[in-house]
């Protein structure tokens, strides 16, 4: 599901359009900015490492917002855990 596990969430839970949006914008900014850190990691600890950090920080946070849902604290309130999860998400996506 990677990128776009907020989109089913969305769908599933009610999230409103504006939450989504802001969820999604912080997202994609933390993304892109990421790659300035991610490069320079990158060239320092080798591609096979940096892969494999990204493999496993994607795993946790999509992990955790699959923890949220199954628990079923996902609801229109959840605006915050859900921004830093998918934030946390895209970071460690941006490796790649």
């Amino acid at each position: 599901m990677g990128r776009y596990n907020m989109t089913v969430l969305k769908n599933v839970h009610g999230i409103s359009q504006s939450a989504f949006g802001n969820i999604d914008s912080v997202g994609s900014l933390v993304y892109g900015l990421s790659f300035l850190i991610n490069g320079p990691l990158a060239d320092r600890f080798g591609g096979r490492r940096t892969i494999l950090t990204s493999a496993a920080g994607a795993l946790v946070a999509n992990a955790l917002i699959g923890v949220l849902w199954m628990t079923g604290s996902i609801d229109s309130k959840a605006t915050t855990s859900l921004t830093l999860l998918f934030c946390l998400n895209m970071y460690f996506q941006s490796f790649g």
